[in-house]
């Protein structure tokens, strides 16, 4: 993910991508095969788990991780992370919320001039919190 960002970031700097709205969403990536945890020293972290979670392909029979995104510019992923396969993107709004103004400042953003743009994942108590002075654009979730 490193690489990535870089990239993105390196592009960013010689495309000028507008930042005035971020976009961000979840993919659910299935895999196929035996994915047994290795054995990890005690002081490595395991980054992400693939495993059984909520299917949006309606394939439950299959582990995956999911990788979530944001997006600028019309859909140019300038950021990315691989999830666990059963992470919520309720709980991966909240993670990046709190560091989405840090990452974008870093990088040409000035603090309070992007929209954040994401499905009805975001509209949760802890997610609206963490917007605080943050607009937003989403919809009502049907639940």
């Amino acid at each position: 993910m490193k690489i990535f960002t870089a990239c993105a970031v390196r592009a960013d700097q010689v495309f000028h991508f507008d930042k005035r709205y971020v976009h961000f969403d979840t993919t659910s990536m299935m895999v196929y095969g035996e994915y047994a945890l290795p054995e990890e020293p005690e002081d490595q972290e395991v980054p992400f788990t693939i495993t059984h979670g909520y299917s949006k392909a309606k394939r439950p029979d299959l582990k995956q991780f999911v990788f979530a995104t944001l997006c600028v510019d019309r859909a140019v992923p300038i950021w990315g992370q691989p999830e666990d396969g059963n992470a919520s993107d309720k709980t991966v709004n909240n993670t990046l919320l709190s560091t989405i103004a840090t990452f974008l400042g870093q990088h040409g953003g000035a603090p309070g001039a992007s929209i954040y743009v994401a499905d009805a994942a975001l509209v949760t108590e802890a997610n609206l919190t963490a917007l605080g002075a943050t607009l937003c654009i989403t919809r009502l979730p049907a639940t």
